[in-house]
């Protein structure tokens, strides 16, 4: 079976992406800053352009998912330059090494996201949607030019919605105020979450390493009203959303410009993997909820 070499492995997708590259065969490591905490790793700093050169002549296959998360904090100058850079800077850093080194590297896929799309629209987002407006949307854009910026290796890259898990991400931060009987609408509330069951996601890139696929794909499973996913999860749990919508205005005040990654969100479409015989294991919104918070 074939190497595989993963950044951002750590995280909640790579996990899952370890475990069933695992059972089918795969041998896997990551690149991360502190080895030590991994013995199935290779060091990198991307603020110190590095990367220990054994990873990459190890690697056949390369899955890039590494970039600093864009909700966990207010997008300061600063911040906005390490979501970029982390991106960014990242991705061309694998391809500088791999240049360097003269390696042939048999598939690259890495991880994009559908802020690429105007998110204030009711118009289904495809593939080949004009790209939106805005810091994600430029974050985005800038990213996929350094993704396919190496012509000689088939390269994929999967724009993912919202991954629902139970092991982090947006559910639990969605669940805690409707578990604590303050559960409100964001907004409006009828911006659309476009997500994914993080088994899908991880499935979806493997598929992509099976099958080879080349190009760009939305990695969503379906999209729902965030009212909607409010009241399936608070029935779920059951509890009820009674508290008014939070304005608009407040967010604003709170998460200043973050603040659009919880108001605004288009349906995206998921024709495309579709039509390559990709099978969502969860391709309901409701069997995806029961799946992860299971009645005790």
């Amino acid at each position: 079976m074939k190497n595989v070499l993963i950044t951002g492995g750590s995280g909640m997708i790579g996990s899952e992406i370890i475990r069933q590259l695992g059972a089918l065969g795969y041998q896997t490591a990551i690149l991360t800053r502190n080895v030590k905490l991994n013995s199935n790793s290779f060091k990198w700093d991307i603020e110190k352009n590095y990367i220990e050169d054994e990873a990459i002549k190890w690697a056949d296959i390369i899955i890039n998912l590494a970039g600093t998360s864009v909700a966990s904090g207010r997008w300061s100058r600063k911040r906005k330059l390490e979501i970029s850079n982390s991106r960014k800077l990242g991705t061309q850093l694998i391809w500088d090494k791999i240049d360097h080194l003269d390696e042939n590297i048999e598939y690259f896929v890495s991880a994009s996201a559908v802020g690429y799309y105007d998110q204030k629209t009711d118009d289904l987002q495809k593939e080949d949607s004009k790209k939106g407006f805005g810091f994600l949307t430029e974050v985005v854009s800038d990213w996929e030019k350094s993704i396919f910026s190496q012509r000689d290796v088939p390269t994929a890259a999967i724009r993912i919605g919202v991954v629902l898990s139970g092991e982090g991400g947006a559910l639990p931060k969605l669940m805690q105020p409707i578990k604590m009987g303050f559960g409100a609408n964001l907004g409006s509330g009828n911006q659309m979450v476009q997500w994914i069951h993080n088994e899908d996601i991880a499935s979806m890139f493997i598929h992509a390493i099976i099958n080879r696929l080349v190009g760009v794909y939305n990695g969503v499973a379906g999209n729902i009203r965030h009212k909607e996913l409010n009241v399936l999860l608070a029935a779920r749990l059951d509890r009820s959303i009674w508290l008014p919508n939070i304005p608009e205005f407040l967010l604003k005040l709170a998460l200043g410009e973050m603040s659009e990654i919880v108001l605004y969100g288009s349906p995206v479409d998921n024709s495309k993997i579709i039509k390559t015989n990709f099978e969502f294991r969860y391709p309901k919104i409701e069997n995806a909820i029961v799946h992860l918070l299971p009645v005790t």
